[in-house]
């Protein structure tokens, strides 16, 4: 049996029914089962603390992503606004400021292959 979270509380609830269901009043291992129940209600408050703090965690986690997606949608929309400023635009300096290249920089992407040439070969590994 692996010791995850759920395969201890499985076993601590086991032991729990089995000592209430057999014999209630019997000690085991220097305690009652009043003692037991104690000192397993710390565990079990442990684990509460912790899905707590997973379930703040993911709501944290889902507020920041929520938060990161307005901002990216506000930064779009200044860049946008800059582009289409008249007195600033797609070449301007501000524009790339933001991180986009201006219009005077890009270049076309378009390759034209010459004619009559050929690639290179392959210089030969010496033997």
């Amino acid at each position: 049996m692996r010791n995850t979270p759920a395969a201890i509380d499985r076993k601590i609830d086991q032991t729990i029914h089995t000592w209430e269901s057999a014999c209630p009043e019997q000690a085991f291992a220097d305690m009652s089962l009043a003692q037991y129940k104690a000192e397993m209600q710390k565990a079990r408050d442990a684990q509460a603390k912790f899905d707590l703090a997973e379930v703040q965690w993911q709501t944290a986690r889902q507020e920041r992503n929520a938060a990161y997606a307005q901002a990216v949608k506000l930064t779009n929309g200044v860049a946008s606004s800059v582009k289409g400023h008249p007195k600033f635009g797609e070449d301007s300096a501000v524009y790339a400021g933001l991180g986009y290249v201006p219009a005077s920089a890009r270049s076309s992407g378009l390759t034209r292959k010459r004619h009559g040439e050929t690639a290179k070969p392959a210089p030969a590994e010496p033997s």
